[in-house]
């Protein structure tokens, strides 16, 4: 238990890639322990475990592990009725070998003396039903990254992970609790009810069904609402930026770029952060996002790009999370008309390296897109026609109509290009059909620039919707 708890306590401080370490070595301690019978004949213990170091693997942003840990969680969570009875307070006790206790001092029930002349340490954590629904919570998570390319299963878990939940607060407990655990308990579980809607959120922004993302944010805001303002100030911050997203989404820019650039995330002056890992994370976030809205030339806030750019530096290269980094080399490759040809590849390479680390498709749909149009236009070659196709594919593969649009443009310009007009009309009559479907606001815009549908990727400024895990 002190060893989870230490892994806790690393995963907390900070997502370093020193601190996962960290957390990492402290659970292989509590692993080399879970033979001892003391050990097996606690599930939630092992649960416990199990669940932190899903956590940590999430942290690092390593896909195929954190679905290898994520099976073995479910397995574990699937397999807890048949040989062991949770109580349904979700409490265990831990045997205290050799320890010395007077039963008449006050120990708030945490140190309980038993009448074999035991004593064990009691631990509350959380009954079957919340252990359910975080397990569909983290799993969720887990397979987020390919949320458009299985069929929604990541919202599938996490919708599970909401009906659970709602079914456990809206249920009366047989059981008598002090009126102080019932609160306490009822307010973790509309805080676990809250993580699931977010996420649930951001697989909807991502999957670009706008309007389903702000019927569930709003359901977030209602259920934040209720919590105590300590708990819900960062939960606060997720939805503020949700909300820039959505609106950035469906074509408001000026309220997602007031949003953006709000005080709530400014960038820290210098490369050492006060903020929290995820506020720091988030205000990151904001400015890539803003990046994308302003990089157009005739945009008011256009010179603005410079010294963005330069505020990202620091904060992007040392940041662990490979998917702001993939974001990051994008929008200098994109960002910056000065930027040399060879710079441009470099910041494109990095971008699709990372991208495919992290396992994105958005970003490496959006990362294609953009090196089609930047090196193969105008081109005649089998090359160009891979480039564009394999776009294409990503896009469509990504659920993603605004992207999907655009790389039929990419594609029928380089079928244009090679003498195919046959074949460019009938895939940019494509595009035009997907594209019936955007916003107004996005199909104006783009009909304007000349970029949806037309092979030019500068609709970017509506185009990633990434948050943090």
């Amino acid at each position: 238990m002190a060893t989870t708890l230490e892994a806790m306590t690393h995963l907390r401080q900070s997502n370093s890639t020193e601190n996962i370490e960290q957390a990492q070595r402290a659970l292989a301690v509590a692993r080399s322990q879970q033979l001892d019978p003391a050990v097996s004949a606690l599930p939630q213990l092992a649960t416990l475990v199990q669940c932190v170091d899903l956590c940590s693997t999430l942290q690092k942003l390593d896909p195929p592990q954190a679905e290898l840990k994520m099976r073995t969680l479910q397995t574990m969570l699937d397999t807890l009725p048949e040989g062991h009875s949770l109580t349904e307070e979700g409490s265990f006790a831990i045997s205290i070998a050799h320890a010395r206790f007077s039963a008449t001092k006050p120990s708030m029930g945490v140190v309980r003396s038993m009448p074999d002349g035991s004593t064990e340490l009691v631990f509350n954590w959380l009954p079957r039903d919340d252990i359910y629904a975080l397990g569909c919570l983290l799993s969720g998570i887990a397979i987020t990254h390919r949320n458009t390319t299985d069929g929604q299963k990541a919202e599938r878990m996490l919708k599970e992970g909401l009906r659970s939940q709602d079914e456990t607060i809206n249920k009366t407990n047989a059981i008598p609790h002090s009126i102080e655990l019932a609160a306490s308990r009822n307010v973790w579980r509309q805080v676990l009810k809250c993580h699931i809607q977010l996420q649930l959120t951001f697989a909807l922004c991502v999957r670009t069904v706008w309007q389903e993302a702000q019927d569930q944010l709003r359901q977030l805001q209602e259920t934040t609402a209720n919590l105590p303002p300590e708990i819900a100030d960062t939960l606060n911050l997720e939805i503020l930026y949700l909300s820039g997203v959505i609106s950035q989404g469906t074509g408001d820019l000026a309220t997602a770029l007031s949003i953006f650039q709000s005080s709530s995330f400014a960038l820290p002056s210098e490369s050492y952060s006060p903020l929290s890992p995820l506020h720091l994370d988030l205000a990151i976030l904001a400015a890539l996002n803003t990046l994308l809205i302003i990089r157009t030339p005739t945009h008011p806030s256009n010179e603005l790009l410079p010294s963005l750019l330069k505020s990202l530096n620091p904060l992007c290269s040392t940041n662990p999370n490979r998917a702001l980094l993939a974001a990051y080399h994008l929008l200098v490759a994109t960002c910056s008309p000065s930027t040399t040809i060879l710079l441009t590849k470099q910041h494109l390479q990095y971008a699709l390296q990372a991208a495919k680390h992290s396992a994105s498709n958005q970003l490496m749909c959006l990362t294609l897109n953009f090196m089609s149009w930047k090196f193969f236009k105008g081109v005649v070659g089998e090359q160009a026609e891979k480039s564009a196709r394999a776009s294409q594919a990503l896009a469509r593969k990504g659920s993603d109509r605004l992207w999907e649009s655009v790389a039929n443009g990419v594609l029928a310009d380089t079928l244009d290009v090679a003498a195919r007009y046959s074949e460019a009309n009938e895939v940019r009559l494509k595009g035009q059909e997907i594209a019936a479907g955007l916003p107004d606001v996005m199909r104006d815009h783009g009909n304007a620039d000349g970029d949806v549908c037309r092979g030019e990727p500068g609709v970017g400024m509506y185009g990633y919707y990434g948050g943090p895990q």
